[in-house]
């Protein structure tokens, strides 16, 4: 059973075609497919030597800027922050 899912895996990656349209013109139970391609994915990359790490948390980019002084004096600014108030900033210490 594993070998023939995988086939379909395999044969669903190179066709071009999403998994859920290639469920349907092959007539195969989604649920089913996205379990088979989960245990796909898990033995390639348990044969690469990787495992996959899922993450539910979006990695954000920084929206601050923040500047240390050598004394420890600490600046943090949103991004918006024009540099004339940067400047401003800076030369009060």
């Amino acid at each position: 059973m594993q070998e023939q899912m995988f086939g379909m895996i395999e044969a669903c990656n190179a066709s071009g075609l999403t998994r859920k349209d290639f469920c349907t013109k092959n007539n195969i139970n989604r649920p089913r497919f996205y379990y088979w391609a989960k245990k796909y994915n898990e033995h390639q990359m348990a044969q690469n030597g990787f495992i996959q790490i899922e993450t539910k948390q979006a990695v954000v980019k920084s929206t601050v800027i923040e500047i240390v002084f050598p004394n420890g004096v600490k600046i943090v600014a949103n991004v918006s922050t024009t540099i004339n108030d940067l400047n401003k900033l800076i030369n009060c210490w």
